[in-house]
């Protein structure tokens, strides 16, 4: 949804400083159970599970914006398991229209996260 789009996108004021990208999840990966994995490393900002528009199934990753960079280095150093399984955890990257990755959200370009 556009909802999730732009929850995933974040504001500017957190960007990708602080935003983790999930990978691997189960589909029955939740925004809660998600979270509460998370909050473990530190208070979070933001939360979603990325989901197909038209089922409302999960994609199979989601994004987690943590409100301190300390506590997303924590996340991106440890190793996760949710939900049975072994998930990826990395710093997200915005992906300018341009093609180029970018480590925060004021470049100017717009753009998706990606890594």
């Amino acid at each position: 949804s556009i909802r999730q789009l732009l929850a995933a996108v974040g504001s500017a004021a957190m960007g990708s400083e602080t935003k983790v990208y999930v990978g691997n999840l189960s589909h029955s990966t939740t925004k809660e159970s998600l979270e509460d994995h998370f909050a473990h490393y530190g208070e979070i900002a933001e939360c979603v599970v990325m989901t197909e528009k038209d089922s409302g199934r999960s994609r199979g990753f989601g994004f987690v914006t943590f409100t301190t960079s300390a506590a997303m280095d924590a996340a991106v150093r440890a190793s996760h398991e949710i939900d049975g399984r072994t998930v990826n955890c990395k710093r997200a990257m915005r992906e300018t229209r341009h093609g180029g990755k970018h480590g925060s959200t004021d470049d100017g370009g717009g753009g998706m996260y990606n890594v």
